[in-house]
């Protein structure tokens, strides 16, 4: 399109009725009579919005900001190159909420004869906050910086905090996260599988919640009575014709203002992917103004459910959840700042069951052939084991030199964390805890891998790399100080004890001497400090 075909444009000017004074981050709106398409902008703080329209025609103009009374001008025909300026004056207005229940009808959606009255009052503010947030993000611009924190977290099954990884996000303006273009999630799903059976999720954003292919693709109602005392909410669910795996939930707004407060969802149309009662995968996304009034995302949330599907059991089973949340925490004014979301090494902040030392940290001390830490017998050794005590940073230099596997020493091993919370944040590894509707494997197959196998515990898994189901996952082998040993008995062991440690994936990267059982859940060398 040529620049003259887009020189025409809209000045609107807003000002407070009451105060005479400019409005800032109200929401303009224009719209083409002819074919609906739509052009939004938000004031400055002049109270001053360039809307440049794509083409000539008829457009309508229309402001909406919470509080005021909304207001709409009759369309004007706008010529190619030509500006025209449209005043607004807004007055205070209270929100009026309809208070019959009743159900939009849209295609295949079922309906009421009630009408659309509370449907459409709602659905007009929660558009109103995400349709500003939307321009906020896209703009980046104003004095307000938003510094958020977010984690990578892995959960059980009634959400209790198994690990945690902190994920930092600087200072910055910006949306916090983004979701795949509306027409792609509606083609193929909000959760998709690879071809290796790797699920992945997507949540929804303002985008995808604004837009056509979102609306045309979904019921909406409102429930007989409030969850909540003061609060709206409207549900949305797939119509009852979507196949692809979607999202359900509901948007809670204020009652008296008329402000969104938040957005929940679940994951639905994935019982091929995993079990219909995974009720908490899905996620939330909360809503709040600045002091300018503008809309930002204050809290986001997606949680996936964990799937066991292990070597011996061709049944997979739920075991909790892995949540990637976020939060904003402070405000600070700064124009300058860029968003970068970096993964950290920094301990996690939930702790495991395990022993938490008291006065100087513990150490492991040989004594004899047995190792001790904190007073605690953690395996015993052999002549062999020990001769590997004494060789063992040879050997570590050699294969770190030869940069096969991942090596962890001294300089990186946090003081007092567990070394199974170490193990965490060496991917693929993850943490879960054991079932106790899922069988041990056989002591035939893997007697080390039986006896770590109890319920409640918390033990090391990994996908399977090789001769394996595909997308299962199994137990990283464990070896102390060249002995194999259970993460049972990893519980009691802090970092503190050890001077390093090494993890191979592949099972022939692994060093001779530790291939045993095939090696296909990965593998990982501990050794501990020695004292003279």
């Amino acid at each position: 399109m040529s620049e003259a075909l887009c020189a025409q444009q809209i000045s609107v000017h807003v000002r407070d009725a009451d105060a005479n004074r400019p409005l800032s981050r109200v929401l303009v709106n224009a719209r083409r009579e002819a074919d609906t398409v739509d052009v939004f902008g938000l004031t400055n703080a002049a109270g001053e919005a360039l809307l440049r329209l794509p083409a000539e025609g008829r457009w309508s103009v229309a402001v909406r900001r919470i509080g005021l009374a909304p207001e709409r001008r009759a369309p004007v025909f706008v010529r190619i190159g030509e500006s025209v300026t449209a005043r607004f004056t807004l007055r205070a207005a209270p929100f009026q909420l309809p208070g019959a229940r009743v159900v939009a009808a849209s295609g295949s959606c079922p309906g009421t004869d009630g009408g659309v009255m509370r449907v459409s009052a709602l659905w007009d503010q929660v558009t109103l906050a995400l349709q500003g947030s939307a321009l906020a993000a896209d703009e980046g611009a104003g004095s307000t910086v938003l510094r958020s924190v977010a984690s990578d977290r892995e959960l059980d099954l009634d959400l209790r905090v198994l690990s945690e990884t902190p994920l930092q996000v600087r200072r910055g303006v910006g949306r916090p996260y983004a979701a795949l273009h509306p027409d792609s999630l509606v083609l193929h799903g909000y959760v998709r599988s690879d071809a290796d059976r790797t699920l992945q999720y997507f949540a929804p954003d303002e985008r995808s919640l604004l837009s056509e292919s979102f609306l045309r693709t979904h019921c909406f109602d409102t429930p007989p009575r409030d969850a909540e005392p003061g609060v709206a909410e409207l549900r949305f669910r797939p119509a009852p014709t979507r196949r692809a795996p979607d999202v359900a939930g509901s948007a809670f707004v204020d009652a008296a203002t008329g402000a969104l407060q938040r957005i929940s969802f679940r994951f639905v149309n994935a019982d091929s992917l995993f079990p219909s009662g995974t009720k908490h995968a899905g996620g939330e996304v909360r809503f709040d103004r600045l002091p300018d009034d503008t809309w930002y995302v204050a809290a986001w949330s997606i949680r996936m459910p964990r799937m066991l599907r292990v070597t011996w059991s061709r049944v997979p089973r739920l075991t909790g959840y892995h949540e990637v949340a976020g939060a904003v925490d402070t405000l600070a004014t700064n124009t300058t700042a860029v968003v970068t979301v970096t993964r950290t090494a920094a301990p996690p902040r939930a702790a495991l069951n395990a022993t938490k030392p008291g006065g100087a940290p513990p150490n492991a001390l040989p004594t004899g052939d047995k190792v001790i830490v904190g007073g605690k017998l953690i395996v015993e050794t052999t002549t062999a084991a020990a001769r590997r005590r004494r060789e063992w940073r040879t050997e570590f230099a050699a294969r770190r030199q030869a940069g096969v596997g991942v090596f962890v020493d001294s300089t990186e091993l946090a003081v007092g964390q567990p070394v199974l919370q170490r193990l965490a944040l060496v991917r693929p590894i993850r943490l879960f805890v054991v079932p106790a509707d899922v069988p041990p494997p056989p002591r035939d197959d893997d007697p080390d891998l039986a006896d770590s196998w109890v319920a409640g515990a918390v033990v090391p898994v990994m996908p399977v790399v090789s001769g394996g189901e595909p997308g299962a996952d199994c137990l990283v082998k464990l070896f102390l100080d060249g002995e194999r040993t259970t993460s049972t008995r990893m519980h009691a062991l802090s970092s503190d004890a050890l001077a390093a440690l090494e993890f191979y994936q592949r099972p022939r990267d692994v060093p001779d001497g530790y291939r045993r059982g095939g090696n296909r859940c990965g593998t990982v060398l501990l050794w501990s400090r020695e004292h003279h």
